[in-house]
């Protein structure tokens, strides 16, 4: 048997992978995905994206499956799954910033409030004086908060925040653990 264990291993290399591998390279091979020229995600896509995300993070989790082996087994192909995937960020990105924003604004509301009440109880000249000022400093910036925090995303912006935000519950928490 020894005599024949080298013959074995170079017919076995000599063959080249497996049926299995030989599929999976040619499905690799003819994976290709060009993104809409609008940019813009469909339910169908964030759906998509997020099934397989879930997939990569459930039971094929443990063993050690990645995104894009969970995306093709789910049928989506592992470009557009990753195109997906980084415009769901961006518009992540875009929803929490406008939330930090009018939070902001609120804050700074809050402190000028806080700060009026300051300047009324106040007889000293000096510190009417400051206040007075850190008073109009806030509402500089507040207004500026305000202003940026109106601004609404245009366009393909836009149009896929919309998309993200109507399936927030499920899309949030994918993006989140996928990265």
């Amino acid at each position: 048997m020894r005599r024949f264990l080298p013959f074995l291993l170079f017919w076995a290399a000599a063959c080249g992978p497996g049926e299995n591998e030989q599929q999976r390279l040619v499905a690799e091979a003819r994976e290709h995905f060009t993104p809409p020229a609008d940019g813009k995600v469909t339910e169908k896509q964030l759906i998509a994206y997020v099934a397989a995300s879930r997939r990569a993070r459930g039971s094929d989790a443990d063993s050690g499956a990645s995104e894009l082996d969970a995306a093709r087994r789910s049928g989506m192909n592992g470009e557009e799954y990753l195109w997906v995937r980084q415009k769901v960020l961006d518009a992540i990105l875009e929803i929490e910033q406008a939330d930090a924003r009018r939070r902001n604004v609120e804050t700074y509301r809050r402190s000028i409030e806080a700060l009026r009440k300051v300047l009324a109880a106040s007889t000293d000249p000096a510190t009417r004086e400051v206040v007075a000022r850190q008073i109009a400093d806030l509402q500089r910036e507040a207004a500026d908060s305000e202003r940026a925090a109106r601004q609404a995303p245009a366009g393909v912006e836009a149009a896929n925040e919309a998309v993200v935000r109507k399936h927030w519950s499920e899309v949030a928490p994918a993006a989140r653990r996928g990265t």
